[in-house]
């Protein structure tokens, strides 16, 4: 299980880490991201360096054997933020009384649950699956290249939730989301990690001198 923190400072460190919190700019988002990095490895600013181009996840360059995994997101002025050692996604989306599904990019399991519930509690679990589902393809690092409607999100009580995709078997280690707040609304916030084999030990003396804090 991970759960988000709100501020940098409130967090430990230990990794899988997740933030989520208002942000004044796009900029501001990439300097927190940064700061998580440097804090779970003990370094200061100037020691992190992370790469960020369009359509893609954001890759850590310094250290370059750390070999840790990034995401982030923005909405409406809420961003979440995201580092692990396997393979991770976060995005947020905001719940949308006026929007309209778009059904055809959902799996049939999912329209179907939706089209079950009172229209009031749809926008909520509409929203709820769009994170998820945005979330799972950045932790892929593929985003919207491939078919949202391919895989199917199955909620598993208010906070987790399950991933079939027919391609990859189990292979989703968490899938969690976080409501909270925002001037625009009720937002949720999901945080998809999927399994590695990665096991914890360092591979040179470099990569022992940049160990980060793990959770139990």
């Amino acid at each position: 299980m991970i759960r988000f923190v709100h501020d940098v400072a409130a967090w430990d460190g230990a990794l899988p880490g997740a933030l989520v919190t208002p942000i004044p700019s796009g900029g501001h988002r990439r300097e927190l991201l940064q700061r998580m990095v440097a804090k779970a490895f003990d370094r200061t600013l100037d020691e992190v360096v992370i790469e960020h181009r369009e359509g893609r996840r954001p890759t850590l360059s310094v250290p370059t054997a750390a070999g840790l995994f990034l995401s982030c997101a923005s909405r409406a002025g809420v961003a979440a933020l995201a580092v692990a050692w396997s393979p991770i996604g976060v995005d947020v989306e905001i719940v949308d009384p006026l929007g309209t599904i778009p059904w055809n990019v959902l799996h049939p399991a999912e329209g179907a649950v939706l089209r079950a519930l009172a229209s009031d509690s749809r926008d909520r679990a509409f929203a709820r699956l769009w994170s998820l589902k945005e979330a799972y393809l950045k932790a892929q690092g593929l985003g919207l290249r491939r078919e949202p409607s391919s895989f199917e999100i199955r909620v598993l009580d208010g906070q987790c939730a399950a991933v079939n995709d027919p391609d990859t078997g189990d292979g989703v280690a968490v899938a969690s989301t976080e409501w909270l707040d925002t001037p625009h609304g009720r937002a949720a916030a999901s945080v998809v990690i999927l399994n590695s084999q990665r096991s914890g030990t360092p591979r040179s003396s470099r990569d022992r001198s940049f160990q980060g804090r793990r959770r139990e």
